[in-house]
């Protein structure tokens, strides 16, 4: 089964109610579920997205009876493409792929003639730095969640990030830390929440995703790394006062057959303007005008069964990016059609100055419901009984604790 991103009902409704809870505007409806869990005063606010822990890989790795599934409230779906790009930065924004145009992991640029790597700012075959500052930023600027938050009406609030080294969240009124394990990571945020401030923590986490990525969606690593987040969360709530916490995932995985190597069909490769970005499982291609028929019988009858091939402007015109005023990129990234994974197979793309690699056990992007499904499960420790503005002794963590 596979699921088209709904974005009144998705990842980025998490984002509306806690804007809402903190009185700030948001672009997209709230969730009623959230909102009720919201409804009450907390002192901390911890929101935490494991990447790759979708609603598939949760129910079949942890027991019902677990503290994470017994705090399930209900299902959500990632955006489009479903991958670690296109959800961390609408979360980070509460904006849609449509609106902030970071569309995928691989992308080109046409201001650098390069396709680039977004989050390590190198070309993505050679692997050699592009230009200092970031490409992807320095192109596609986007605001964070965080001063908004600051300057929320309800209390003087101080947003945290914690996020899984090596993937910084940059700063924007936040104060930023890396964690290596979940043991450094609950002991950072501990530290934030037993402070006198009031406060937001956004953690950003990939454990989950890499370890299936590298050994399976159902392989002991995963397990492991599951079943030891659901203890380290459990314990630590058991320890906390007036935080809530709110849990979800960017995307799901799933399990991968095979890789297929696009490039090395001729017949298809001729039919191409210049090489396809975005995801494996959601590969955006760029046709020659006279040769888009061609491609599409083409690419139909070779990976029919395992690919949707949408045009990109039906992509468009229905929305599957999101709402919103659309952002120039998008169009650069898109292509004349976007072949989204229904299946277990994922596409490549690899130059001939590309270094070698393995091709990975499990993926993400796609729109099968392994991927797009995500859990949203909340945990609330004790809360006061009302509300209580900050006192002047109240004063921001010194950060050289962290």
């Amino acid at each position: 089964m596979f699921s088209y991103p709904d974005y009144n009902n998705g990842i980025i409704n998490i984002i509306s109610s806690i804007r809402k809870y903190y009185r700030t505007s948001a672009a997209y409806p709230t969730l009623k579920e959230l909102d009720r869990c919201l409804n009450g005063f907390y002192k901390n606010i911890v929101l935490i997205m494991m990447n790759g822990m979708g609603k598939d890989i949760l129910n079949n790795t942890l027991e019902k009876g677990s503290f994470l599934r017994s705090r399930y409230i209900c299902s959500l779906t990632s955006v489009f493409p479903a991958a670690r790009t296109a959800s961390y930065i609408s979360m980070l924004t509460g904006l849609s792929p449509n609106e902030h145009g970071w569309l995928g992991h691989n992308l080109f640029f046409k201001e650098f003639c390069r396709t680039v790597s977004v989050f390590h700012n190198c070309d993505s075959y050679s692997r050699q730095s592009v230009a200092q500052p970031n490409v992807a930023q320095f192109i596609m600027p986007h605001e964070s969640i965080f001063s908004d938050i600051k300057k929320s009406v309800i209390a003087n609030v101080q947003p945290f990030s914690i996020s899984q080294s090596p993937y910084p969240i940059p700063e924007n009124g936040n104060y930023h830390k890396t964690a290596d394990n979940q043991k450094k990571l609950f002991e950072l945020i501990s530290l934030i929440c037993e402070t006198k401030q009031h406060t937001f923590t956004f953690v950003q986490w990939n454990e989950i995703a890499e370890q299936a990525r590298l050994h399976g969606c159902f392989s002991d690593e995963v397990y492991e790394c599951l079943s030891e987040f659901n203890t380290n969360l459990e314990q630590s709530c058991e320890k906390l006062t007036d935080t809530l916490f709110i849990v979800s995932a960017g995307h799901g995985m799933t399990d991968i057959s095979e890789e297929i190597p696009v490039n090395l069909n001729r017949s298809l490769m001729d039919c191409l303007l210049m090489p396809p970005d975005m995801e494996g499982r959601a590969m955006g291609f760029f046709t020659k005008q006279d040769r888009r028929g061609e491609f599409y019988r083409l690419f139909t009858e070779l990976y029919g069964d395992s690919f949707t091939l949408i045009p990109g402007t039906e992509i468009m015109r229905k929305g599957i990016y999101g709402k919103g005023n659309t952002h120039p990129k998008v169009s650069d990234f898109t292509g004349d059609y976007v072949a989204c994974g229904i299946s277990d197979k994922t596409l490549r793309f690899r130059a001939l100055n590309e270094k070698p690699r393995t091709a990975p056990l499990a993926a993400c992007g796609g729109l099968t419901d392994e991927e797009m499904i995500v859990p949203l499960i909340t945990v609330s420790t004790r809360k006061t009984l009302e509300y209580r503005p900050p006192m002047l002794g109240d004063v921001t963590p010194n950060i050289k604790f962290f």
